[in-house]
């Protein structure tokens, strides 16, 4: 552990290595967004009665809502 703080004034002083770390981190982000979304639109939708439709938190917030306004509706009649 010592050896690796021994390197902190070290490498403080190298600003070009900064920016290129920074540089690869920040591609690697877009990347694995820009791939997250490519894999969302392939992946079929799921199939009917399956865990998706038992945990409805899962879903997102829209339709969380729309099943709240459901039960707000039954619950007037």
């Amino acid at each position: 552990m010592e050896r690796l703080i021994a390197l902190l004034p070290l490498l403080s002083s190298m600003p070009a290595l900064q920016v290129f770390v920074g540089a690869a981190v920040a591609v690697t982000c877009v990347a694995m967004v820009l791939r997250a979304n490519r894999d969302r639109h392939e992946v079929p939708p799921p199939a009917p009665g399956s865990v998706g439709d038992a945990m409805v938190h899962l879903q997102g917030p829209a339709k969380v809502l729309s099943l709240l306004r459901e039960m707000r509706e039954q619950g007037r009649q």
